[in-house]
């Protein structure tokens, strides 16, 4: 809100947001703009006897991070009431049973339907310390990495905190002298095939329908020209009652680069097996 004399004749673009209620359990994420307002204007949620600016704000803000003042009006969220305010200053003691750990408290036994199975008691009771980290085993270090995936984890004292990427996958970059466009070209050949499709830029899917042990069957190849954990294709189930969209219950055949592997401290992923491919029944 500016002054009057300052103010601009100005329409306020109608906006509006409706969405269904959530059910139990469900989670709903939104998406909003910051804008920066005007030095000058002042803002709404304030008292008429005691109107403040938002620039006003802003210093009264700076003054009482830098002094370490707990102004509750200073550390309000936005033009928000008091009560309203950032919480990571606060949560650097979280409760018994949780630890400060991915910009929240988690809870070190289970936390939003994930188990982790970890106390204090358990970590000291194998010589190690409740400790925040990443699936290396590198303590949470907001300075450097303030998204990712970890949970709370029994390390061994002096556990490095995370300050460098993960190592890259085995074969990643490829070798440019081994695969080009010449050998894919080659290794996604549609020859003997009588029907493919494309699956996206990198991928292709060629099958034919063949005579099998029980009636008609289908012989196919996938091939992908990237990085993948797994690639699989299946029919659909057309049983009656059959959920997702006929995804329950179907056959779907999968493929893997390899075996699981494992990232423990600063060492290279170990070694994959060889590839495989396998006939899964979807039961999501």
């Amino acid at each position: 809100v500016l002054p009057k004399d300052a103010a601009p004749r100005l329409r306020a673009a109608p906006h509006a947001l409706s969405a269904p209620p959530t059910g139990a359990g469900g989670a709903r994420a939104w998406y909003g703009r910051m804008v920066l307002p005007p030095k000058e204007a002042v803002i709404p949620a304030s008292l008429s006897e005691n109107r403040k600016t938002f620039g006003t704000l802003r210093a009264i803000m700076v003054e009482a991070t830098l002094g370490g003042v707990e102004d509750p009006e200073a550390m309000s969220l936005g033009c928000s009431a008091p009560d309203l305010r950032p919480t990571h200053r606060e949560l650097s003691a979280c409760e018994a049973g949780t630890i400060f750990c991915w910009n929240r408290c988690m809870n070190t036994t289970e936390d939003r339907g994930v188990w982790y199975g970890v106390s204090d008691e358990i970590c000291a009771e194998q010589g190690k310390q409740l400790q925040c980290t990443d699936v290396r085993g590198h303590i949470y270090n907001s300075s450097y990495d303030r998204h990712g995936d970890y949970n709370p984890n029994c390390v061994a004292p002096g556990a490095p905190h995370v300050n460098s990427d993960f190592p890259t996958l085995p074969g990643y970059p490829t070798d440019p002298e081994v695969c080009n466009q010449e050998a894919w070209d080659a290794f996604s050949a549609t020859d003997g095939f009588e029907f493919s499709t494309a699956l996206g830029p990198r991928g292709k899917l060629m099958w034919n329908v063949v005579e099998g042990e029980g009636g008609p069957a289908i012989e196919s190849k996938m091939a992908y020209n990237g990085l993948f954990g797994y690639t699989s294709w299946g029919l659909r189930n057309n049983a009656l009652g059959a959920g997702k969209n006929g995804m329950q219950g179907a056959w779907v055949a999968m493929a893997l680069p390899g075996d699981d592997y494992t990232l423990t401290g600063d060492t290279q992923p170990e070694p994959r097996a060889a590839s495989s491919c396998e006939q899964r029944l979807f039961h999501l």
